[in-house]
This record gives structure tokens, sequence and C-alpha cells, in this order.
């Protein structure tokens, strides 16, 4: 399984079993740190560039 599907299914898991506040909770931070990771890739990338 990729990390995708992995993060999907767990997901599809909470909601099953009804755990909704942890759901928004888990779909909330995987967003946040996938921004997280591509502004510190943006920022890696200016500095080699520079």
């Amino acid at each position: 399984m990729t990390t995708f599907s992995g993060w999907s299914f767990y997901l599809y898991k909470l909601l099953n079993q009804g755990l909704y506040q942890l759901f928004l909770l888990d779909s909330i931070s995987i967003v946040l740190l996938g921004v997280l990771a591509i502004g510190l890739g943006h920022i890696f990338a200016k500095k080699l560039n520079a």
C-alpha cells in the first residue's frame, strides 16, 4: 500500500467507526503537514539556487 492509500484507508476506517472528530483532526493534520513539507521544500530550493 502506498502512503496515500494507507492514509485514505485509515481515514475511511475512522469514518466507519463513527470517530468523526478524530477523522477531522487527522485530515487537517495531514493537510497541514503536506503544506509544511511544500513550504520547507520551497525554502530549501531557494537556498540552493541562491
